[in-house]
């Protein structure tokens, strides 16, 4: 029987010009990988399902509360004041290496406001996890299509030793992220009452923007990146009889 594994953990530090260092440390539960969440003393109202019209919800357990709306309220709370278009040095260290990268809010947030959002135990977000522990902040395209594929083609592995109908395709991979679209449209609209600023909004609609592109350019994306693999054809190929 193996062992629990340990929680993990990223620590970011944000650096504006002029202001003091946010900074914020996220853990995760080794085993479940939900998020080990800061605890306000008060939960805001925007928080609550009543506030919040997500057509998610209902793959959702019984509670007041939002479970992603609830753990956003912490960086929300700490970014008060901070605008989207805000130049920052963002720090990132974790128990394997180091990040370092001058950048917007928006897209400084949208790495940490990602794990938040995977992690806080919103059912359409479940498949994100693997992700998560392999964290790679200010990924460009190009590498997430490459993550979010190898994630889940080893997802299919995992389902056919359990004897379950692996999607080789990917076919499934595009309703996934319809609804984990459905989710973080929600998100915004809720956060667009919930501050003043719009660098928390902003991350999320730029989060956002991969999941509403992904059903209708996966396939063209992946197509780009074939020239990689040749390694894994040419032998084969080389062998095969001449007509």
């Amino acid at each position: 029987m193996r062992d629990k594994p340990a929680n993990i953990w990223y620590r970011y530090q944000f650096i504006l010009p002029d202001a003091d260092p946010i900074e914020i440390e996220i853990e995760l539960d080794g085993e479940t990988l939900n998020l080990v969440k800061p605890v306000l003393e008060e939960i805001p109202e925007w928080t609550t399902f009543e506030k919040l019209d997500c057509s998610q919800a209902g793959t959702c357990a019984a509670g007041q509360f939002c479970k992603i709306a609830a753990n956003l309220a912490y960086v929300v709370k700490k970014f008060d004041g901070v605008w989207s278009f805000n130049e920052m040095d963002v720090l990132l260290e974790t128990a394997e290496r180091s990040f370092a990268k001058h950048t917007t809010a928006q897209r400084a947030l949208g790495s940490l406001l990602g794990i938040i959002m995977t992690t806080s135990g919103c059912e359409p977000m479940e498949f994100l996890k693997p992700m998560t522990r392999f964290h790679l902040p200010f990924s460009s395209l190009d590498e997430t299509i490459f993550r979010v594929a190898s994630m889940y083609l080893l997802g299919q592995h995992f389902r056919r030793k359990r004897g379950l109908e692996p999607d080789w395709s990917l076919s499934k991979l595009s309703e996934m992220y319809a609804r984990v679209d459905q989710v973080n449209v929600s998100i915004v609209k809720r956060l667009q009452s919930a501050t003043k600023v719009d660098s928390s909004m902003n991350a999320v609609i730029v989060l956002d923007s991969f999941s509403k592109m992904l059903p209708f350019s996966l396939m063209d994306e992946l197509a780009n990146m074939e020239y990689l693999f040749k390694a894994y054809w040419q032998d084969d190929a080389s062998d095969e009889p001449e007509e």
